[in-house]
């Protein structure tokens, strides 16, 4: 290695590490603030299947695979040898559609970081795929020169619409697809320290004071007129998924980190669910309690008090819509075989329970569908005995391309959708059981 290479290699590890101390610095700052001011609750004795679930889910220790475990993540490892673009390194948000989304390089990202760690690839394999990701990052056209704009050709590179027609001007950016795309490139950092430097090169080409508001999420919106609209993003769970992200990167995010104030309790089938306060009548958009974010953030920061008793509802409440209708439920966003080919499956859409609805708040009922990904992070976060149905039920939707994304509730028909994010998350979930958290930050 050139001396000069070694010394950029060697400056950008150091640049990486003074943000990490800053960012641990001022995670516990704001954690005893959050203290001080009562924000962070003491645990609450809510009602679930299993009385004992929270104290059961922090005692999960890491343990080895079994076969049938391994059988799963080699499946899951096979969508990203089959479906990434040899020359970009980017996976297709869709087997044979290349379009991708910073919220999917994201998950990209920590399918590599989790497919090392399990030992589905070689530690060199897994820096030159990660290498070359970074590199096509910090080639990205950013949406007016700020940050990534909310859709690419996974082949080119080029900023494109959402039907993957290349759109020079831009959609815009969302704030929540970055920081899951910032979360990423964090374990990218903490796990392969010589891919630091490009790490620190993409965060610097990217203007990330645009992605906060006054401690809040803000997301970027291109008009018919061509004025970009700053828009409020994030709702309970993902908000403060992206929060816990950008605290650990010493980013202000202590509004959006915040629960109290933002939440509100809905009775469903006799039990507390977590809802928002922000719904569609407040604010123009429905909000969706799902198991995306609360499952994303166990996975990979580890559980903390709060989110661990929100995400204790979401799961319960799931179990004994089963118990009750025979319906096995882990509901999640996913990417569907049928019109609309994606949908947010919601434990509760505003004040409707057990609603999925369309990206453009369609109530879609009709796709409603029991998420392989879903499943399979349950029982990794809970290891009950219903989550143990979930993870069996879901094992035929192993191909030798990936798993499929769910079995439709309707009629019982798999949903064949191929999708990168459905076995990026089981690859997650199966690191947790083998490793514990990617991150493995410092407790809140």
């Amino acid at each position: 290695m050139k001396a000069r290479e070694l010394l950029l290699r060697l400056r950008g590890w150091l640049v990486f590490l003074v943000a990490l101390s800053l960012a641990l610095v001022l995670t516990l700052y704001l954690d005893a603030w959050e203290a001080r001011q009562g924000l962070l609750r003491r645990p609450q004795v809510i009602e679930v299947s299993d009385p004992g679930l929270l104290r059961a889910a922090r005692l999960i220790e890491p343990r080895a695979l079994n076969v049938r475990e391994q059988a799963y993540a080699a499946t899951a490892w096979r969508y990203f040898e089959l479906h990434s673009d040899p020359q970009t390194g980017l996976a297709y948000s869709v087997s044979d559609y290349p379009s991708t989304t910073l919220w999917e390089i994201g998950s990209q990202l920590m399918a590599i970081v989790s497919a090392q760690g399990l030992g589905l690839l070689e530690r060199d394999e897994a820096e030159q795929r990660l290498s070359l990701i970074l590199d096509s990052l910090e080639r990205l056209t950013l949406f007016d020169g700020i940050l990534p704009n909310k859709a690419y050709n996974a082949q080119t590179l080029a900023m494109t619409d959402y039907q993957n027609r290349e759109d020079r001007s831009g959609l815009g950016w969302s704030a929540l697809d970055v920081m899951r795309a910032l979360i990423g490139l964090h374990a990218v950092a903490q796990n392969f320290p010589d891919l630091a430097g490009q790490v620190v090169a993409v965060q610097r080409s990217w203007v990330l004071e645009e992605v906060l508001s006054e401690g809040s999420f803000q997301g970027g919106h291109r008009r018919d007129d061509g004025r970009v609209d700053r828009l409020a993003e994030g709702r309970l769970g993902y908000e403060q998924y992206a929060a816990r992200g950008a605290l650990l990167m010493g980013m202000d995010a202590s509004q959006a980190f915040r629960v109290q104030g933002k939440q509100r309790s809905v009775e469903v089938l006799g039990m507390p669910v977590p809802a928002d306060r922000r719904t569609r009548r407040t604010h123009g958009v429905p909000s969706v309690i799902t198991s995306e974010p609360f499952v994303l953030e166990a996975l990979e920061f580890g559980w903390r008090s709060e989110m661990l008793e929100l995400a204790s509802q979401v799961y319960g409440v799931q179990e004994r819509r089963y118990r009750q209708t025979g319906t096995l439920t882990a509901l999640s966003e996913d990417h569907l075989s049928r019109p609309p080919l994606f949908a947010y499956n919601g434990v509760l859409v505003d004040d409707d329970a057990f609603t999925t609805v369309s990206p453009s708040n369609e109530v879609v009922n009709q796709a409603r569908s029991l998420s392989a990904k879903a499943s399979i992070a349950w029982f990794a976060l809970m290891r009950t005995a219903y989550s143990a149905q979930l993870f069996d039920a879901v094992g035929s939707l192993q191909t030798d391309k990936g798993f499929q994304a769910g079995i439709y509730e309707d009629d019982g028909s798999v949903n064949e959708a191929l999708a990168l994010n459905t076995n990026a998350v089981i690859l997650e979930a199966l690191h947790y059981i083998a490793k514990g958290p990617i991150l493995n930050p410092p407790p809140l």
